[in-house]
């Protein structure tokens, strides 16, 4: 076993662990992982309390803290315990023994980049890759990674299974609390970028779901994200990705207005494309 170590932040939200498909996938296949770790079940439901457990540290959160506070606390106790490494986990995401075995063999490299400080897995809904993405410098669109390698410049990934440098992440800041829940994601790899660092995209395939490709986003919900995603846009991007970003949005709420003939959702669509800055 390396010396490299790593902190592991699972965050709940409505389940208990054992309900959870990346809890249960944790157990079944974590012991291929061959280097140090720490993993922390954070229950973000007041109404549920988790117990400590065996191979495992709950924290019940007194509210809602939702993803960012969540991760900087994980990302406090690495930095804390001299952990190299933080790894990041949904509740609904499933790692795999492959997963495990792609992750070795990147944390066990002899001679590591240090210019690459994160690493993620190729994630499928269906037979489409939803993460990593390259994101147009100029324009709001972006094209799926299915290519394993070392990436740089405009590159997004999914939170959840992402591996991510300790040191870095404390470099700018933490996790950005302006940012809570939705685009934290975006924000994150877009500092990955302005700071001119690599993500290293591991040659593993893992199936996970995506709420607003198959619409069972609530309205709620929807009209959190499409907030955040106009924010993040109009605050951390450029203007003619705001404009294409306004364009796409139209073109999206056509295609819900054609195909789901729902009234609310397309009301909260047309909202958010009529918003301003």
């Amino acid at each position: 076993m390396s010396n490299t170590s790593v902190e592991i932040v699972l965050v709940l939200y409505g389940v208990l662990p054992e309900e959870s498909k990346a809890f249960v996938s944790l157990l079944r296949h974590i012991g291929r992982l061959r280097v140090d770790y720490e993993l922390i079940v954070y229950n973000n439901d007041t109404s549920i309390s988790v117990p400590g457990g065996d191979g495992y540290i709950a924290v019940n959160a007194p509210k809602n803290d939702m993803l960012a506070r969540a991760y900087n606390f994980a990302l406090q106790k690495a930095q804390a315990g001299g952990r190299q490494w933080l790894l990041l986990l949904d509740h609904d995401t499933e790692p795999t023994a492959e997963y495990f075995e792609a992750l070795n063999r990147f944390l066990n490299q002899t001679t590591p980049s240090p210019d690459v400080v994160a690493a993620v897995p190729l994630l499928k809904y269906g037979n489409r890759i939803i993460s990593p993405e390259k994101i147009n410098p100029v324009m709001w669109e972006t094209t799926p990674i299915t290519v394993a390698g070392t990436y740089s410049g405009n590159i997004v990934a999914f939170n959840s299974l992402s591996l991510l440098s300790t040191d870095f992440v404390m470099s700018i800041g933490g996790f950005s609390e302006l940012y809570p829940l939705d685009m934290l994601d975006h924000w994150l790899y877009r500092q990955i970028a302005v700071h001119k660092k690599s993500v290293e995209v591991l040659d593993t395939h893992i199936s996970h779901s995506l709420s607003l490709l198959d619409n069972s986003m609530s309205y709620n919900r929807l009209a959190d994200f499409l907030a955040a995603e106009q924010r993040f846009v109009a605050t951390e991007l450029t203007m003619t990705h705001y404009i294409s970003y306004k364009i796409r949005l139209a073109i999206r709420l056509i295609k819900q207005w054609i195909r789901l003939r729902d009234r609310r959702r397309t009301q909260i669509t047309f909202k958010a494309l009529i918003g301003k800055k």
